[in-house]
C-alpha cells in the first residue's frame, strides 16, 4: 500500500480516536502546559490509527506508518518511528537520518517554531547542538531548550541550569528540575535540596524530589522528610509521595 493510500485508509476510520497527550517529555507537568498542540502534528484521530499500525510488528504497512507520522512530526511516536528506521533502509531510514543530522536539527530550533527541533535535540542529544539549546533557554519555547539540555548531560549545560533554577523570577525552575534529573550530575544536589526549601511552588518541589531520587546523598534527606510531613492533595503533583520516593531511593543507594 502507498502512503497516500493508507493515509486514506485511516482518514476514513481505521481507529476511534481514543485521545493523545501530547506531552512527550518524561517530565511531571502543570496540568495545562503542553509541549505540542494539535496543530503541531498530525490529527489526533490519524496520530493514533498510524501508531497502532507502527506498534504492530506484524503489519507490512509498519514502515509506511512511521513515513507519514514522520513527515507529519508526530511528537508522540517519533522516537518509535527513529527506532524502526534504524532497523531499516530505503527511503524511511534516509529520511529519518537527514533529519537528525546536528545542521537539520540546528535549522529547527533556529526556526520560527523550535518545538520539533527541540524534540529531536532531546530524543537524539548531539554535542554539536549544545550552544544553541543554551541560546534558546532565552527565547520562545524555551522549555524545550531546557529540557533538552538536561538529556545532552554536557558539562557546558549544567552552569547555566544550575543558574536558571536558582532564578526564582523564572517559570522554567520546574522544567529545570526535571533537566537536572535527567543531567544526572551530584553538583546540582545542594541548589535541588535549596530549591524544596525555600519554594511552595508544587511542580517545583516534585520534580526536585524525582532528580534528588536520581543524584541525591544522604544530605538531601532532612529537606526531603519535611516534606513528608506536609499534607499535600493526591494526585502528580504530590510532594509527599514523591520526597518518600526520593528518601527510599536514597536510602537503597546508601546500603549498596
Amino acid at each position: 500500500m502507498k502512503p497516500w493510500t493508507l493515509l486514506m485508509a485511516v482518514v476514513i476510520g481505521l481507529a476511534p480516536s481514543q485521545g493523545q497527550d501530547s506531552q512527550p517529555f518524561h517530565c511531571r507537568m502543570p496540568p495545562q502546559w503542553r509541549f505540542s498542540d494539535a496543530e503541531a502534528g498530525p490529527p489526533a484521530k490519524i496520530e493514533e490509527a498510524l501508531g497502532k499500525i507502527l506498534a504492530d510488528p506484524e503489519s507490512t504497512e509498519r514502515e509506511s506508518a512511521a513515513f507519514l507520522l514522520w513527515r507529519n512530526r508526530s511528537f508522540i511516536h517519533a522516537k518509535a518511528v527513529i527506532e524502526l528506521a534504524e532497523t531499516t533502509r530505503g527511503a524511511l531510514a534516509a529520511e529519518v537520518t537527514a533529519g537528525l543530522k546536528p545542521e537539520t536539527i540546528r535549522r529547527e530550533v533556529e526556526s520560527a517554531d523550535p518545538r520539533w527541533g527541540f524534540w529531536l535535540a532531546y530524543l537524539r542529544p548531539q554535542a554539536e547542538l549544545v550552544d544553541i539549546l543554551m541560546e534558546k533557554t532565552r527565547g520562545s519555547f524555551q522549555t524545550g531548550a531546557v529540557l533538552a539540555l538536561g538529556r545532552s548531560r554536557d558539562p557546558r549545560a549544567l552552569g547555566p541550569l544550575l543558574a536558571l533554577l536558582r532564578d526564582s523570577k523564572t517559570p522554567l525552575r520546574g522544567f529545570t528540575a526535571c533537566a537536572l534529573r535527567d543531567f544526572g550530575s551530584v553538583d546540582a544536589e545542594a541548589d535541588l535540596i535549596a530549591a524544596l526549601s525555600e519554594s511552595d511552588d508544587l511542580w517545583l518541589q516534585v520534580n526536585a524530589c524525582d532528580a534528588l531520587a536520581k543524584i541525591g546523598t544522604e544530605r538531601a534527606l532532612p529537606a526531603l522528610r519535611r516534606l513528608t510531613a506536609a499534607s499535600q492533595p493526591v494526585g502528580a503533583l504530590n510532594t509527599k509521595t514523591s520526597a518518600s520516593r526520593a528518601i527510599r531511593e536514597i536510602q537503597t543507594r546508601g546500603q549498596k
